[in-house]
Formats: C-alpha cells, sequence, structure tokens
C-alpha cells in the first residue's frame, strides 16, 4: 500500500501538551511504515515556541495554520508536496526566520517542566509526569534560572519569563 500524502488537524494551543508527544509518535510510525508519504500540518493556534519544535522535530513536508487557510494556500501546498518541495505558509515563515525562537535552547524535557509549573504543579510532583529525580529536575530548573539571568528566582518568576520568551 503507498500512501502519498496525509493531512493532519493539530492543536497547538498552550494547554494540548498531550497532544504535541502524540503528534510526535504519529509522524514518526508514518514515517516507518510509509517513508515516501508527504506529511502536511494543518494547525489551530499560534505558539511560535511549538510552531518552530514542531518542525525542527517532526519535520513536516507542509505546515499551513489555520488563519492562513483559502483556496490558494491549499493549491500551494498540494503544489509543492508534489514536487517534493516542503511548503509552509505565510504566518510561519516569520517565525522560522526568528532567531529568537531558534537560539531558545529548551530542550523538550524543560519545556516539560516549564509547561507543568504553568499549570500549577509543584515541582515534587513533576517526577510523577517527567521520567527524572527531583534533584535532577531541581538543577534543570536552576539552569533555566541561570540562562534567563535570574539566578535564584521562584518557579512563578520563571514561568513568566518563559511565557515572555514565547516558550510557554
Amino acid at each position: 500500500m503507498n500512501i502519498d500524502s496525509v493531512f493532519l488537524n493539530i492543536d497547538i494551543h498552550d494547554d494540548n501538551n498531550y497532544g504535541l508527544i502524540l503528534l510526535k509518535k504519529y509522524i514518526k510510525n508514518i514515517n516507518i511504515y510509509y517513508p515516501r508519504t508527504k506529511i502536511v500540518l494543518f494547525a489551530k493556534g499560534t505558539s511560535n515556541y511549538r510552531i518552530n519544535y514542531i518542525i525542527n522535530n517532526c519535520k513536516p513536508h507542509g505546515f499551513i495554520l489555520e488563519k492562513d487557510i483559502d483556496y490558494n494556500e491549499i493549491i500551494k501546498i498540494f503544489y509543492n508536496t508534489i514536487k517534493q518541495n516542503n511548503y509552509y505558509s505565510k504566518s510561519i515563515i516569520p517565525i522560522l526566520r526568528n532567531d529568537k525562537y531558534n537560539k531558545t535552547k529548551v530542550d523538550e524535557i524543560n519545556y516539560h517542566i516549564l509547561y507543568f509549573l504553568k499549570m500549577g504543579i509543584k515541582s515534587n510532583y513533576i517526577q510523577n509526569y517527567i521520567p527524572l529525580t527531583n534533584s535532577a529536575i531541581e538543577k534543570r530548573k536552576y539552569k533555566l534560572k541561570d540562562e534567563y539571568g535570574f539566578g535564584k528566582c521562584s518557579d512563578e518568576q520563571l514561568v513568566k519569563e518563559a511565557i515572555k520568551r514565547d516558550i510557554l
């Protein structure tokens, strides 16, 4: 069985963290079982960090935001993916070009730590969701605080800074 293209409609709002994890697994499975298949994403939401994360980690052949969808954009995505070219909609291109998002050094685990802190989960309970010890989580938080130039600050200040930098 040969599948030319797969179109996935995703939600990249801040409160849909589980969907981001599933997306990565879906795309990995598609690439394993159908390596020649082109993957195109249609997305609701405008989280710049998540868009950059998806493009860098999932490597879709096409990516369009819901607000950019019109007849011409759909034709461009079909045409470019069939011709073996990647296609990103007009709202995604500036995010990819912005150094602020490309230089942000937040790996997937640090992102999840920040996300759980934002959701109000206390540090000592985060280890129930992430396969790290409490001391490893604290070390990562310390490095994030140091990277942001805070030294010692509260978890709330760390989350506010991550939001300000469009990481969350």
